[in-house]
């Protein structure tokens, strides 16, 4: 991760480096477990055009981090059974390191980058996420009487990694119905919606703006807390995933399902990768607390691992 050199708050060359390793060796390293689980050799990985296929040097070499995958050659993993928004996410935070690296070169390795103050002008979601770190969050289902997803009460605890931290960013999808006008923020205390951007197949983003300056001397992180409605009458894939971020240390995920669609089992897990994630390990069954809820918190969270719950209707 990047560290800061000094009290200007600048960055070393060093530490650029690192950045862009760590992001790329996540995302090698996934790339070679869906390949080795579908059984292909580096030989094997299909291009789009029927009957061709990419060249065994060029799989290894973006597999050990040594060279840079196209977006084309991300879409043929997820076509051999890769998850596509987990592999979509580590693309985008190798990109994202490099493009953080680009940004802090041309400012000159002595200059600070500041944290962006409005949300309009900004591209790409890391030039506001890398100036802080979710401590902890919250996200509590509630699901309707034909199991869809009905809403999610979300908190984020917030910690500034440079001073005067005024946005933040949030982000959902509805796999199971992709159309616009499914996904609406609502804030409820802590910040309010600077900017909402919806794609066509109507995942969302949203800029916060905080009630306060956030700076690394504060002495306790700062919460947001929003809900998620969903407009939707498609019942949920059965499972809430999340991927830990560095920096996270603490995730609370909970669910509440009307007694039409109640699960018949329903238990947590916390895994390398999503697929493994979809295996149902013993001893980890949750039963509903006394405020009708399946409940799990996960402490010392792994970075870039995946936690969440599944179930069984």
């Amino acid at each position: 991760m990047d560290t800061p050199n000094g009290p200007s708050g600048a960055w070393d060359e060093r530490s650029r480096d690192d950045a862009i390793i760590e992001a790329r060796t996540r995302l090698g390293q996934a790339l070679r477990r869906v390949r080795e689980r579908a059984g292909l050799s580096t030989r094997q990985v299909p291009k789009a055009e029927p009957g061709k296929f990419y060249s065994s040097t060029q799989i290894s070499q973006v597999e050990s981090a040594k060279a840079v995958p196209s977006p084309e050659l991300i879409d043929a993993y997820i076509v051999i059974g890769g998850d596509a928004p987990h592999l979509r996410a580590l693309y985008q935070q190798s990109l994202a390191a490099a493009n953080a690296a680009a940004r802090r070169r041309r400012s000159g390795a002595a200059a600070e980058i500041l944290p962006p103050r409005d949300a309009k002008v900004v591209v790409d979601r890391h030039e506001v996420q890398e100036h802080y770190v979710v401590v902890s969050a919250e996200a509590h289902y509630r699901f309707s009487p034909v199991g869809s997803i009905a809403e999610v009460d979300c908190v984020a605890r917030l910690r500034a990694k440079a001073p005067g931290v005024r946005l933040a960013y949030g982000g959902f999808t509805y796999s199971v119905e992709q159309r616009p006008g499914v996904l609406s923020v609502e804030p409820i205390s802590g910040a309010t919606v600077a900017d909402f951007r919806e794609s066509e197949t109507g995942a969302v983003g949203f800029y916060w703006e905080l009630d306060r300056d956030l700076y690394p001397s504060d002495p306790e992180p700062h919460t947001v807390a929003y809900r998620v409605h969903v407009d939707s009458k498609i019942r949920s894939l059965p499972r809430l995933r999340f991927f830990a971020e560095s920096g996270t240390e603490q995730l609370t995920v909970s669910a509440a399902f009307p007694p039409e669609v109640d699960p018949a089992a329903l238990w947590w897990f916390a895994a390398v990768d999503p697929i493994d994630a979809e295996y149902r390990v013993h001893g980890r069954e949750l039963t509903v607390d006394e405020t009708g809820r399946y409940r799990r918190t996960f402490d010392d969270l792994v970075p870039y691992w995946t936690y969440g719950l599944a179930w069984r209707w």
